[in-house]
């Protein structure tokens, strides 16, 4: 399972998901304009048949990070689909002006309630996070880790409205990504 080096594949997907991002009251709060479908597997393949999906944006990443925007990478340590090891080369190459204040920063025990349950590196606003016992998408798998993750970070970095705006856009980026991955896996 690459979501979940721990376990076996299961393709069957809980359609609580659906529901809820179906709810009027949802789709209210989430500004959408058109109710929620599953993903196309034709339209996926035409994209991933012709690697459209595979574009980098460290550079653009690099020009948020170098004018102030905070940026935070994290990984379930059980995940093949985006492995730690990988996120972490990836999080030491991005070319900003703090890469060598963050290079030289060391993986420390990231805790929640006196426990470790995964590790961190930070500095100036770009933090790595590898989440014990969790595979692709850590908030299902440790949701009171990921919580107390967003949490701090959020506290770290001083969240001001643009930094919030960036933030609930990749949120929504996020999201948008895992249920397409999902609805075609």
């Amino acid at each position: 399972n690459i979501d979940d080096i721990r376990t076996s594949y299961d393709s069957s997907l809980p359609e609580d998901y659906i529901n809820f991002l179906s709810k009027p009251e949802v789709m209210s709060a989430i500004g959408a304009k058109t109710q929620y479908v599953e993903c196309n597997p034709d339209a996926y393949f035409a994209f991933s048949d012709t690697a459209d999906f595979a574009r980098t944006s460290i550079s653009q990443l690099a020009q948020l990070m170098n004018c102030g925007i905070p940026a935070l990478f994290y990984f379930g340590d059980s995940d093949a689909n985006c492995n730690w090891i990988g996120g972490l080369n990836v999080t030491k190459s991005i070319n900003w002006k703090y890469q060598k204040n963050f290079n030289s920063a060391t993986l420390r025990d990231f805790t929640v309630n006196n426990a470790a349950v995964g590790q961190v590196q930070s500095s100036n606003g770009l933090t790595f996070v590898k989440m014990y016992q969790s595979g692709h998408e850590v908030p299902f798998y440790q949701p009171q880790n990921a919580f107390a993750m967003f949490t701090r970070w959020k506290l770290i970095v001083r969240c001001n409205l643009y930094t919030l705006v960036i933030i609930t856009i990749i949120f929504v980026i996020v999201i948008f990504f895992l249920f397409i991955k999902d609805a075609v896996t």
